[in-house]
Protein backbone atom coordinates (compact mmCIF):
# COMPACT_ATOMS: atom_id res chain seq x y z
CA UNK A 1 0.00 0.00 0.00
CA UNK A 2 1.49 3.33 -1.06
CA UNK A 3 1.12 6.06 1.55
CA UNK A 4 0.30 9.31 -0.27
CA UNK A 5 0.94 12.69 1.34
CA UNK A 6 -1.82 15.30 1.24
CA UNK A 7 -0.73 18.95 1.00
CA UNK A 8 -0.84 19.44 4.76
CA UNK A 9 1.32 16.39 5.44
CA UNK A 10 3.52 17.36 2.52
CA UNK A 11 4.00 20.76 4.12
CA UNK A 12 4.88 19.21 7.46
CA UNK A 13 7.34 16.87 5.76
CA UNK A 14 8.93 19.82 3.97
CA UNK A 15 9.22 21.70 7.25
CA UNK A 16 10.87 18.71 8.92
CA UNK A 17 13.38 18.53 6.09
CA UNK A 18 13.88 22.30 6.16
CA UNK A 19 14.41 22.41 9.93
CA UNK A 20 17.14 19.80 9.77
CA UNK A 21 18.63 21.51 6.74
CA UNK A 22 18.64 24.88 8.52
CA UNK A 23 20.60 23.51 11.47
CA UNK A 24 22.95 21.63 9.18
CA UNK A 25 23.51 24.61 6.88
CA UNK A 26 24.07 27.02 9.76
CA UNK A 27 26.72 24.67 11.11
CA UNK A 28 28.03 24.34 7.56
CA UNK A 29 28.47 28.10 7.39
CA UNK A 30 30.27 28.01 10.73
CA UNK A 31 32.54 25.30 9.34
CA UNK A 32 33.20 27.44 6.26
CA UNK A 33 34.15 30.40 8.47
CA UNK A 34 36.54 28.27 10.56
CA UNK A 35 38.00 26.72 7.41
CA UNK A 36 38.56 30.22 6.02
CA UNK A 37 40.51 31.02 9.18
CA UNK A 38 42.65 27.94 8.62
CA UNK A 39 43.25 28.25 4.86
CA UNK A 40 41.91 31.61 3.63
CA UNK A 41 39.32 32.22 0.91
CA UNK A 42 41.41 33.44 -2.00
CA UNK A 43 45.11 34.02 -2.79
CA UNK A 44 45.93 30.75 -0.98
CA UNK A 45 47.58 27.74 -2.61
CA UNK A 46 46.67 25.44 0.28
CA UNK A 47 43.02 26.55 0.15
CA UNK A 48 42.72 25.68 -3.53
CA UNK A 49 44.51 22.34 -2.98
CA UNK A 50 42.11 21.32 -0.21
CA UNK A 51 39.08 22.62 -2.10
CA UNK A 52 40.07 20.50 -5.11
CA UNK A 53 40.78 17.34 -3.08
CA UNK A 54 37.68 17.60 -0.90
CA UNK A 55 35.49 18.24 -3.94
CA UNK A 56 36.62 15.04 -5.67
CA UNK A 57 34.47 12.67 -3.54
CA UNK A 58 31.39 14.80 -4.23
CA UNK A 59 32.17 14.86 -7.94
CA UNK A 60 32.71 11.10 -8.14
CA UNK A 61 29.60 10.41 -6.06
CA UNK A 62 27.48 12.76 -8.17
CA UNK A 63 28.80 11.26 -11.41
CA UNK A 64 28.71 7.53 -10.67
CA UNK A 65 26.19 7.17 -7.86
CA UNK A 66 24.09 10.18 -6.88
CA UNK A 67 22.23 10.84 -10.09
CA UNK A 68 21.37 7.17 -10.60
CA UNK A 69 20.03 6.85 -7.05
CA UNK A 70 17.91 9.96 -7.43
CA UNK A 71 16.52 9.08 -10.85
CA UNK A 72 15.96 5.36 -10.39
CA UNK A 73 15.65 4.42 -6.73
CA UNK A 74 12.64 6.41 -5.51
CA UNK A 75 10.23 5.35 -8.32
CA UNK A 76 11.46 1.73 -8.02
CA UNK A 77 11.18 1.67 -4.23
CA UNK A 78 7.70 3.19 -4.34
CA UNK A 79 6.59 0.53 -6.85
CA UNK A 80 8.10 -2.21 -4.67
CA UNK A 81 5.82 -1.21 -1.81
CA UNK A 82 2.95 -2.82 -3.79
CA UNK A 83 4.59 -6.24 -3.23
CA UNK A 84 3.10 -8.52 -0.53
CA UNK A 85 6.08 -7.89 1.80
CA UNK A 86 5.81 -4.11 1.37
CA UNK A 87 9.03 -4.01 -0.65
CA UNK A 88 11.31 -5.28 2.16
CA UNK A 89 12.94 -8.02 0.07
CA UNK A 90 13.47 -5.71 -2.91
CA UNK A 91 15.00 -3.07 -0.65
CA UNK A 92 17.51 -5.54 0.81
CA UNK A 93 18.50 -6.83 -2.63
CA UNK A 94 19.03 -3.40 -4.16
CA UNK A 95 20.85 -2.09 -1.08
CA UNK A 96 23.22 -5.08 -1.06
CA UNK A 97 24.03 -4.54 -4.72
CA UNK A 98 24.55 -0.83 -4.15
CA UNK A 99 26.97 -1.38 -1.25
CA UNK A 100 29.13 -3.71 -3.35
CA UNK A 101 29.22 -1.21 -6.23
CA UNK A 102 30.04 1.67 -3.88
CA UNK A 103 32.94 -0.27 -2.38
CA UNK A 104 34.39 -1.17 -5.78
CA UNK A 105 34.13 2.39 -7.06
CA UNK A 106 35.73 3.79 -3.89
CA UNK A 107 38.72 1.45 -4.05
CA UNK A 108 39.35 2.29 -7.70
CA UNK A 109 39.14 6.08 -7.30
CA UNK A 110 41.25 6.12 -4.13
CA UNK A 111 44.04 4.12 -5.74
CA UNK A 112 43.77 6.44 -8.74
CA UNK A 113 43.92 9.66 -6.69
CA UNK A 114 46.90 11.13 -8.62
CA UNK A 115 45.12 10.51 -11.93
CA UNK A 116 41.91 12.17 -10.70
CA UNK A 117 43.78 15.20 -9.44
CA UNK A 118 45.62 15.38 -12.75
CA UNK A 119 42.29 15.26 -14.63
CA UNK A 120 40.77 18.05 -12.55
CA UNK A 121 43.89 20.20 -12.01
CA UNK A 122 44.81 20.32 -15.70
CA UNK A 123 47.02 23.36 -16.23
CA UNK A 124 48.15 23.23 -12.58
CA UNK A 125 49.88 19.85 -13.06
CA UNK A 126 53.29 19.90 -11.41
CA UNK A 127 52.49 22.95 -9.30
CA UNK A 128 52.39 23.11 -5.52
CA UNK A 129 48.58 23.13 -5.65
CA UNK A 130 48.68 19.88 -7.65
CA UNK A 131 51.17 18.10 -5.38
CA UNK A 132 49.42 19.06 -2.16
CA UNK A 133 46.00 18.17 -3.61
CA UNK A 134 47.19 14.58 -4.25
CA UNK A 135 48.18 14.21 -0.60
CA UNK A 136 44.81 15.55 0.53
CA UNK A 137 42.92 13.40 -2.00
CA UNK A 138 44.15 10.10 -0.54
CA UNK A 139 42.48 11.06 2.74
CA UNK A 140 39.29 12.46 1.20
CA UNK A 141 38.38 9.95 -1.53
CA UNK A 142 37.18 7.18 0.86
CA UNK A 143 34.24 9.53 1.43
CA UNK A 144 32.81 8.26 -1.88
CA UNK A 145 31.63 4.97 -0.31
CA UNK A 146 29.95 6.69 2.61
CA UNK A 147 28.33 9.39 0.47
CA UNK A 148 26.88 6.58 -1.62
CA UNK A 149 25.70 4.65 1.43
CA UNK A 150 24.11 7.76 2.92
CA UNK A 151 22.39 8.57 -0.39
CA UNK A 152 21.03 5.05 -0.77
CA UNK A 153 19.76 4.78 2.81
CA UNK A 154 18.21 8.25 2.54
CA UNK A 155 16.23 7.39 -0.57
CA UNK A 156 14.93 4.20 1.04
CA UNK A 157 13.64 6.19 4.01
CA UNK A 158 12.29 8.99 1.79
CA UNK A 159 10.36 6.48 -0.33
CA UNK A 160 8.54 5.52 2.88
CA UNK A 161 7.90 9.14 3.84
CA UNK A 162 10.53 9.07 6.62
CA UNK A 163 12.28 12.36 5.92
CA UNK A 164 13.61 13.48 9.31
CA UNK A 165 16.67 11.20 9.75
CA UNK A 166 18.35 12.04 6.44
CA UNK A 167 17.65 15.75 7.04
CA UNK A 168 19.08 15.92 10.56
CA UNK A 169 22.01 13.48 10.49
CA UNK A 170 24.28 15.77 8.38
CA UNK A 171 24.41 17.91 11.53
CA UNK A 172 26.78 15.27 12.93
CA UNK A 173 29.02 15.64 9.89
CA UNK A 174 29.32 19.39 10.39
CA UNK A 175 29.93 19.06 14.15
CA UNK A 176 32.81 16.66 13.52
CA UNK A 177 34.22 18.92 10.81
CA UNK A 178 34.05 22.02 13.02
CA UNK A 179 35.68 20.16 15.91
CA UNK A 180 38.57 19.06 13.71
CA UNK A 181 39.14 22.59 12.39
CA UNK A 182 38.96 24.15 15.86
CA UNK A 183 41.54 21.65 17.14
CA UNK A 184 43.69 22.51 14.11
CA UNK A 185 43.51 26.21 14.96
CA UNK A 186 44.29 25.54 18.62
CA UNK A 187 47.43 23.58 17.75
CA UNK A 188 48.83 25.33 14.67
CA UNK A 189 47.04 28.67 14.58
CA UNK A 190 45.20 30.45 11.76
CA UNK A 191 46.06 29.84 8.12
CA UNK A 192 48.74 27.25 8.92
CA UNK A 193 50.20 25.84 5.75
CA UNK A 194 49.03 28.63 3.44
CA UNK A 195 51.24 30.00 0.75
CA UNK A 196 52.80 28.41 -2.32
CA UNK A 197 54.97 25.76 -0.63
CA UNK A 198 53.47 22.31 -0.14
CA UNK A 199 56.13 21.19 2.38
CA UNK A 200 54.54 23.54 4.95
CA UNK A 201 52.20 20.64 5.71
CA UNK A 202 53.25 17.73 7.93
CA UNK A 203 51.51 14.38 8.42
CA UNK A 204 49.50 15.38 11.50
CA UNK A 205 48.18 18.57 9.92
CA UNK A 206 46.97 16.65 6.87
CA UNK A 207 45.53 13.86 9.04
CA UNK A 208 43.53 16.27 11.19
CA UNK A 209 42.27 18.49 8.37
CA UNK A 210 41.29 15.73 5.94
CA UNK A 211 40.65 12.98 8.48
CA UNK A 212 38.02 15.00 10.36
CA UNK A 213 36.29 15.83 7.06
CA UNK A 214 36.17 12.14 6.11
CA UNK A 215 35.12 10.92 9.56
CA UNK A 216 32.12 13.28 9.50
CA UNK A 217 30.91 11.69 6.25
CA UNK A 218 31.44 8.19 7.67
CA UNK A 219 29.41 9.02 10.78
CA UNK A 220 26.40 10.44 8.91
CA UNK A 221 26.15 7.26 6.81
CA UNK A 222 26.56 4.72 9.60
CA UNK A 223 24.05 6.37 11.94
CA UNK A 224 21.36 6.38 9.25
CA UNK A 225 21.18 2.57 9.40
CA UNK A 226 19.68 2.74 12.90
CA UNK A 227 16.53 4.42 11.57
CA UNK A 228 15.54 1.60 9.24
CA UNK A 229 13.70 -0.37 11.91
CA UNK A 230 11.42 2.59 12.56
CA UNK A 231 10.48 2.47 8.88
CA UNK A 232 9.56 -1.21 9.22
CA UNK A 233 12.78 -2.46 7.65
CA UNK A 234 15.61 -4.68 8.82
CA UNK A 235 18.62 -4.90 6.55
CA UNK A 236 19.79 -8.39 5.64
CA UNK A 237 22.32 -8.81 2.81
CA UNK A 238 20.61 -10.48 -0.14
CA UNK A 239 22.61 -11.44 -3.23
CA UNK A 240 19.67 -12.85 -5.23
CA UNK A 241 19.44 -10.06 -7.77
CA UNK A 242 17.65 -11.90 -10.57
CA UNK A 243 14.21 -10.47 -11.22
CA UNK A 244 14.64 -7.09 -9.51
CA UNK A 245 14.35 -5.18 -12.79
CA UNK A 246 18.00 -4.34 -13.41
CA UNK A 247 17.46 -4.33 -17.18
CA UNK A 248 14.62 -1.81 -17.07
CA UNK A 249 16.43 0.30 -14.49
CA UNK A 250 19.60 0.33 -16.56
CA UNK A 251 17.93 2.31 -19.36
CA UNK A 252 16.69 4.95 -16.96
CA UNK A 253 20.00 4.93 -15.12
CA UNK A 254 22.03 5.30 -18.31
CA UNK A 255 20.44 8.64 -19.18
CA UNK A 256 20.73 9.74 -15.54
CA UNK A 257 24.41 8.88 -15.75
CA UNK A 258 24.63 10.91 -18.96
CA UNK A 259 23.16 13.90 -17.14
CA UNK A 260 25.78 13.70 -14.43
CA UNK A 261 28.57 13.01 -16.92
CA UNK A 262 27.86 16.17 -18.90
CA UNK A 263 27.58 18.17 -15.68
CA UNK A 264 30.85 16.82 -14.33
CA UNK A 265 32.67 17.50 -17.59
CA UNK A 266 31.54 21.11 -17.33
CA UNK A 267 32.62 21.16 -13.67
CA UNK A 268 35.98 19.70 -14.63
CA UNK A 269 36.52 22.48 -17.14
CA UNK A 270 35.42 25.02 -14.52
CA UNK A 271 37.89 23.63 -11.97
CA UNK A 272 40.81 23.78 -14.38
CA UNK A 273 39.98 27.32 -15.49
CA UNK A 274 39.25 28.49 -11.93
CA UNK A 275 42.74 27.41 -10.82
CA UNK A 276 44.37 29.77 -13.34
CA UNK A 277 44.03 32.95 -11.23
CA UNK A 278 45.25 31.30 -7.98
CA UNK A 279 47.34 33.81 -6.05
CA UNK A 280 46.26 36.71 -8.30
CA UNK A 281 42.48 37.04 -8.03
CA UNK A 282 39.40 35.12 -6.91
CA UNK A 283 39.87 31.48 -7.92
CA UNK A 284 38.61 27.98 -7.15
CA UNK A 285 38.14 28.43 -3.40
CA UNK A 286 36.24 31.72 -3.74
CA UNK A 287 33.97 30.13 -6.37
CA UNK A 288 33.43 27.12 -4.11
CA UNK A 289 32.53 29.34 -1.15
CA UNK A 290 30.10 31.22 -3.36
CA UNK A 291 28.54 27.97 -4.51
CA UNK A 292 28.20 26.68 -0.94
CA UNK A 293 26.37 29.89 -0.01
CA UNK A 294 24.28 29.49 -3.17
CA UNK A 295 23.32 26.01 -1.97
CA UNK A 296 22.05 27.24 1.42
CA UNK A 297 18.74 28.71 0.14
CA UNK A 298 18.56 26.01 -2.53
CA UNK A 299 18.77 23.30 0.13
CA UNK A 300 16.41 25.03 2.55
CA UNK A 301 13.76 25.68 -0.08
CA UNK A 302 14.12 23.54 -3.20
CA UNK A 303 15.54 20.39 -1.68
CA UNK A 304 13.28 20.48 1.40
CA UNK A 305 10.11 20.82 -0.66
CA UNK A 306 11.22 18.73 -3.62
CA UNK A 307 12.33 15.73 -1.56
CA UNK A 308 8.83 15.28 -0.16
CA UNK A 309 7.10 16.20 -3.42
CA UNK A 310 9.20 13.75 -5.46
CA UNK A 311 7.92 10.79 -3.49
CA UNK A 312 4.37 12.05 -3.96
CA UNK A 313 4.85 12.58 -7.70
CA UNK A 314 6.25 9.06 -8.05
CA UNK A 315 3.17 7.69 -6.26
CA UNK A 316 0.91 9.65 -8.65
CA UNK A 317 2.75 8.10 -11.61
CA UNK A 318 2.37 4.58 -10.21
CA UNK A 319 -1.39 5.05 -9.63
CA UNK A 320 -1.98 6.96 -12.89
CA UNK A 321 -3.15 10.17 -11.16
CA UNK A 322 -1.63 12.54 -13.74
CA UNK A 323 -3.97 15.46 -12.98
CA UNK A 324 -2.78 15.39 -9.36
CA UNK A 325 0.81 15.17 -10.56
CA UNK A 326 0.35 18.36 -12.62
CA UNK A 327 -1.39 20.15 -9.75
CA UNK A 328 1.19 19.21 -7.12
CA UNK A 329 4.06 20.21 -9.41
CA UNK A 330 2.48 23.62 -10.08
CA UNK A 331 1.94 24.22 -6.37
CA UNK A 332 5.44 23.23 -5.32
CA UNK A 333 7.00 25.26 -8.14
CA UNK A 334 5.09 28.41 -7.09
CA UNK A 335 6.22 28.06 -3.49
CA UNK A 336 9.83 27.34 -4.48
CA UNK A 337 9.92 30.29 -6.90
CA UNK A 338 8.43 32.72 -4.38
CA UNK A 339 10.92 31.80 -1.65
CA UNK A 340 13.98 31.59 -3.90
CA UNK A 341 13.39 35.04 -5.39
CA UNK A 342 13.31 36.44 -1.87
CA UNK A 343 16.47 34.56 -0.91
CA UNK A 344 18.35 35.63 -4.05
CA UNK A 345 17.39 39.27 -3.59
CA UNK A 346 18.31 39.59 0.08
CA UNK A 347 21.57 37.61 -0.21
CA UNK A 348 22.74 39.67 -3.21
CA UNK A 349 21.96 42.91 -1.37
CA UNK A 350 23.77 41.69 1.75
CA UNK A 351 26.76 40.17 -0.07
CA UNK A 352 29.34 42.60 1.44
CA UNK A 353 28.18 41.85 4.99
CA UNK A 354 28.08 38.10 4.29
CA UNK A 355 31.61 38.19 2.88
CA UNK A 356 32.80 39.95 6.05
CA UNK A 357 31.61 36.98 8.13
CA UNK A 358 34.00 34.65 6.30
CA UNK A 359 37.12 36.75 5.93
CA UNK A 360 38.60 39.84 7.55
CA UNK A 361 40.91 40.55 4.62
CA UNK A 362 39.50 43.49 2.58
CA UNK A 363 40.71 42.12 -0.76
CA UNK A 364 39.25 38.68 -0.11
CA UNK A 365 36.01 40.34 1.04
CA UNK A 366 35.78 42.17 -2.26
CA UNK A 367 36.40 38.96 -4.19
CA UNK A 368 33.79 36.99 -2.26
CA UNK A 369 31.22 39.81 -2.40
CA UNK A 370 31.24 39.83 -6.19
CA UNK A 371 31.11 36.04 -6.46
CA UNK A 372 28.13 35.78 -4.08
CA UNK A 373 26.15 38.53 -5.80
CA UNK A 374 26.62 37.02 -9.26
CA UNK A 375 25.75 33.53 -8.04
CA UNK A 376 22.37 34.78 -6.83
CA UNK A 377 21.35 35.59 -10.42
CA UNK A 378 21.17 31.85 -11.12
CA UNK A 379 19.45 30.71 -7.92
CA UNK A 380 15.86 30.88 -9.21
CA UNK A 381 16.36 29.26 -12.64
CA UNK A 382 18.48 26.53 -11.07
CA UNK A 383 15.81 25.81 -8.45
CA UNK A 384 13.01 25.59 -11.02
CA UNK A 385 15.10 23.31 -13.24
CA UNK A 386 15.60 20.94 -10.29
CA UNK A 387 11.85 20.91 -9.58
CA UNK A 388 11.01 20.20 -13.22
CA UNK A 389 13.70 17.54 -13.41
CA UNK A 390 12.01 15.56 -10.63
CA UNK A 391 8.80 15.55 -12.68
CA UNK A 392 10.66 13.92 -15.56
CA UNK A 393 12.24 11.45 -13.12
CA UNK A 394 8.83 10.58 -11.64
CA UNK A 395 7.60 9.94 -15.18
CA UNK A 396 10.72 7.78 -15.69
CA UNK A 397 11.72 9.99 -18.61
CA UNK A 398 15.41 10.66 -17.95
CA UNK A 399 16.32 11.19 -21.61
CA UNK A 400 14.82 14.70 -21.72
CA UNK A 401 16.75 15.98 -18.67
CA UNK A 402 19.85 14.58 -20.38
CA UNK A 403 19.09 16.64 -23.51
CA UNK A 404 18.62 19.96 -21.76
CA UNK A 405 21.48 19.31 -19.32
CA UNK A 406 23.76 18.56 -22.26
CA UNK A 407 22.77 21.85 -23.88
CA UNK A 408 23.34 23.89 -20.70
CA UNK A 409 26.55 22.12 -19.68
CA UNK A 410 27.88 22.26 -23.23
CA UNK A 411 27.38 26.00 -23.33
CA UNK A 412 29.05 26.39 -19.93
CA UNK A 413 32.08 24.28 -20.87
CA UNK A 414 32.65 26.35 -24.01
CA UNK A 415 32.13 29.61 -22.11
CA UNK A 416 34.52 28.49 -19.37
CA UNK A 417 37.22 27.65 -21.91
CA UNK A 418 36.77 31.08 -23.47
CA UNK A 419 37.42 32.63 -20.06
CA UNK A 420 41.10 31.65 -20.20
CA UNK A 421 41.64 34.68 -22.43
CA UNK A 422 40.26 37.07 -19.80
CA UNK A 423 42.35 38.99 -17.26
CA UNK A 424 42.88 36.81 -14.17
CA UNK A 425 41.34 39.46 -11.92
CA UNK A 426 37.86 39.06 -13.47
CA UNK A 427 37.98 35.48 -14.73
CA UNK A 428 36.09 33.97 -11.77
CA UNK A 429 33.24 36.50 -12.00
CA UNK A 430 32.61 35.72 -15.67
CA UNK A 431 32.72 31.99 -14.94
CA UNK A 432 29.90 32.34 -12.43
CA UNK A 433 27.88 34.57 -14.76
CA UNK A 434 28.19 31.99 -17.53
CA UNK A 435 26.82 29.40 -15.10
CA UNK A 436 23.63 31.45 -14.71
CA UNK A 437 23.19 31.54 -18.48
CA UNK A 438 23.54 27.75 -18.61
CA UNK A 439 20.72 27.42 -16.04
CA UNK A 440 18.50 29.67 -18.15
CA UNK A 441 19.15 27.51 -21.22
CA UNK A 442 18.18 24.37 -19.28
CA UNK A 443 15.04 26.03 -17.90
CA UNK A 444 13.85 27.14 -21.34
CA UNK A 445 14.32 23.67 -22.86
CA UNK A 446 12.81 21.82 -19.87
CA UNK A 447 9.65 23.93 -20.00
CA UNK A 448 9.41 23.86 -23.79
CA UNK A 449 9.47 20.04 -23.95
CA UNK A 450 7.39 19.16 -20.87
CA UNK A 451 3.84 19.42 -22.39
CA UNK A 452 4.73 16.61 -24.81
CA UNK A 453 5.28 14.21 -21.91
CA UNK A 454 2.75 15.48 -19.37
CA UNK A 455 -0.65 16.42 -20.85
CA UNK A 456 -2.25 19.20 -18.86
CA UNK A 457 1.06 20.84 -18.00
CA UNK A 458 0.95 24.60 -18.61
CA UNK A 459 4.13 26.60 -19.08
CA UNK A 460 2.26 29.70 -17.89
CA UNK A 461 1.82 27.99 -14.52
CA UNK A 462 5.59 28.35 -14.10
CA UNK A 463 6.41 31.53 -16.04
CA UNK A 464 3.47 33.60 -14.77
CA UNK A 465 4.31 33.34 -11.05
CA UNK A 466 8.01 33.81 -11.85
CA UNK A 467 7.43 37.20 -13.49
CA UNK A 468 4.89 38.17 -10.83
CA UNK A 469 7.28 37.47 -7.95
CA UNK A 470 10.21 39.24 -9.66
CA UNK A 471 8.12 42.42 -9.91
CA UNK A 472 7.01 41.94 -6.30
CA UNK A 473 10.62 41.74 -5.12
CA UNK A 474 11.79 45.02 -6.71
CA UNK A 475 10.56 47.34 -3.90
CA UNK A 476 12.01 45.00 -1.26
CA UNK A 477 15.37 44.89 -3.05
CA UNK A 478 15.45 48.68 -3.50
CA UNK A 479 14.66 49.44 0.14
CA UNK A 480 17.04 46.77 1.45
CA UNK A 481 19.89 47.98 -0.76
CA UNK A 482 19.26 51.50 0.50
CA UNK A 483 19.51 50.29 4.10
CA UNK A 484 22.77 48.45 3.43
CA UNK A 485 24.16 51.59 1.78
CA UNK A 486 23.15 53.78 4.72
CA UNK A 487 24.76 51.30 7.11
CA UNK A 488 28.02 51.51 5.15
CA UNK A 489 27.90 48.05 3.60
CA UNK A 490 28.93 49.28 0.15
CA UNK A 491 31.42 51.90 1.30
CA UNK A 492 33.47 50.02 3.90
CA UNK A 493 31.53 51.59 6.76
CA UNK A 494 29.79 50.37 9.91
CA UNK A 495 28.12 47.27 8.40
CA UNK A 496 31.47 45.66 7.52
CA UNK A 497 33.64 46.88 10.38
CA UNK A 498 33.33 43.61 12.30
CA UNK A 499 31.69 40.21 12.11
CA UNK A 500 29.15 41.18 14.78
CA UNK A 501 28.13 44.32 12.91
CA UNK A 502 27.90 42.35 9.68
CA UNK A 503 25.60 39.81 11.33
CA UNK A 504 23.45 42.58 12.82
CA UNK A 505 23.18 44.12 9.36
CA UNK A 506 22.12 40.78 7.88
CA UNK A 507 19.41 40.30 10.52
CA UNK A 508 17.99 43.84 10.30
CA UNK A 509 17.99 44.02 6.51
CA UNK A 510 16.66 40.47 6.24
CA UNK A 511 13.69 41.35 8.46
CA UNK A 512 13.02 44.50 6.45
CA UNK A 513 13.16 42.60 3.16
CA UNK A 514 10.83 39.85 4.39
CA UNK A 515 8.38 42.39 5.79
CA UNK A 516 8.13 44.32 2.53
CA UNK A 517 8.03 41.23 0.28
CA UNK A 518 5.44 39.32 2.29
CA UNK A 519 3.54 42.48 3.13
CA UNK A 520 3.09 43.39 -0.53
CA UNK A 521 1.97 39.84 -1.34
CA UNK A 522 -0.59 40.07 1.46
CA UNK A 523 -1.85 43.53 0.48
CA UNK A 524 -2.19 42.48 -3.16
CA UNK A 525 -4.01 39.34 -2.01
CA UNK A 526 -1.79 37.05 -4.08
CA UNK A 527 -2.64 33.35 -4.08
CA UNK A 528 0.90 32.50 -2.95
CA UNK A 529 -0.05 33.42 0.63
CA UNK A 530 -2.70 30.71 0.57
CA UNK A 531 -0.21 28.30 -1.02
CA UNK A 532 2.28 28.95 1.78
CA UNK A 533 -0.41 28.27 4.37
CA UNK A 534 -1.17 24.95 2.69
CA UNK A 535 2.42 23.94 3.27
CA UNK A 536 2.47 25.23 6.87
Amino acid sequence: MIDKLDNRRLGRASLVIASGTIVSRVLGLVKMAVLAAVLGVSLSYSADAFTLANALPNAIYALLIGGVISAVMVPSLVKAQLHPDGGASYTNKITTLAIILFAAITIIVTVGAPVLVWIYAGASTGSDVFNLAIIFAYWCLPQVFFYGLYGMLSEVLNSRNRFAPASWIPVLNNVVGIAGLVIFLAIWGPKAGTGPVAINWDFWQVALLCGSATFGVILQAIVLFFFWRRAGLSFKPDFKWRGIGLKSMSKTASWAFGILLTTQIANLVQTQVALIPTGVGPSLTAITYGFLLFMVPHSLVTVSINTAVYTKLSAHKVTGAYDELVSDNALSTRVVTFLLIAAAGVIAVLSPAIAKVFTADPIQQEHLTGIIAIYMLGLVPYGIVVVIQRVYYALEQTFIPFVYTLAGSGFYAIAALACIFLPKEILAYVLVLALTVSYLIQLFLALWIMPKYLPGFKRTAIIGPLLEFILLSIPAIAVSAGLVYLMGGYTGGWAVESVIKALVTCVLVGIAFAGIYLGLAKVLNLSIIKNLREFI
